[in-house]
């Protein structure tokens, strides 16, 4: 995976991650949310194929809970972008 971090927008901070499979993603959202995020209702995403097509939306990482129910968030995601 490749990644960067900025700081767009004042107080908000955004982490792009490259070539990340869901299972990857969720791992890296976990480390995320338990190390660094202070407050971890404030975790979103979203992926590359919906911000190419022009959709900003953001998906917010499941603020509790394991592994497996991060990556179902993110599978979700994907699935919805796939008209799943």
């Amino acid at each position: 995976m490749e990644g960067v971090a900025s700081t767009p927008v004042e107080n908000s901070a955004v982490v792009t991650v490259a070539g990340a499979t869901a299972a990857e993603a969720a791992h890296f959202a976990l480390w995320l949310r338990s190390g660094l995020a202070p407050r971890p209702d404030l975790i979103r995403f979203s992926g590359e194929r919906a911000l190419d097509s022009g959709d900003d939306s953001e998906w917010l990482i499941p603020a509790g809970g394991g592994f497996e129910e991060v990556r179902a968030a993110v599978a979700e995601h994907v699935g919805a972008l796939d008209g799943e």
